[in-house]
């Protein structure tokens, strides 16, 4: 039976605003580690979940990321996150929080704790096998090199629809990078 994942679409235009308007952290958590299935699973941005948008989330695992800012640092915040997680929790998803300084001063170190949950996830959440030619590896990237011992395979050259889903990412954080610096 296939679900929705409590998707709300009345949520959307707010998503999409978020989804363009992306912190320093999030953007970084993306492009270095969760965009084009970097970490073996898709990932999603700013996803409507019932009455909340999730910064980052996988759908086959049920498995949400948020990132927090210094905001979040306030009791009132924390309150909020706190029925944010149990919520989501109840629609059967798992939650992991990072603080964005955590993310920008040690991206490896979360995407080690995320690749973790994402095996320990696998077995709770068992997916069909990848259909061949779908999905891409990940890119290594100079700062953000693989695991010791992870072989990196050679990629195949991506098809058109996969280009143009770079340009459009790569736009968006030029973008994001522009009004960092204008902050």
């Amino acid at each position: 039976m296939k679900t929705n994942n409590f998707y709300n679409k009345n949520l959307q235009p707010n998503a999409n605003k978020l989804r363009h308007n992306m912190t320093k952290a999030e953007a970084c958590l993306w492009k270095y580690a969760l965009r084009a299935n970097g970490l073996g699973v898709p990932f999603k941005r700013e996803r409507p979940i019932g009455r909340f948008i999730a910064d980052l989330v996988c759908l086959p695992l049920k498995l949400v990321i948020e990132v927090d800012g210094i905001t979040h640092l306030y009791e009132e915040t924390q309150i909020k996150d706190a029925q944010k997680d149990k919520e989501l929790k109840e629609m059967g998803f798992e939650v992991l929080r990072f603080q964005d300084n955590v993310i920008l001063n040690n991206i490896n170190f979360v995407i080690g704790v995320i690749q973790d949950k994402i095996e320990e996830l696998k077995k709770i959440h068992p997916q069909s096998p990848p259909m061949e030619g779908v999905g891409r590896r990940r890119r290594v990237h100079p700062l953000n090199p693989p695991p010791a011992g992870e072989i990196n395979l050679p990629i195949s050259p991506p098809t058109e629809e996969l280009q143009q889903a770079d340009a459009e990412d790569l736009e968006e954080l030029k973008q994001l990078e522009e009004k960092i610096k204008k902050q």
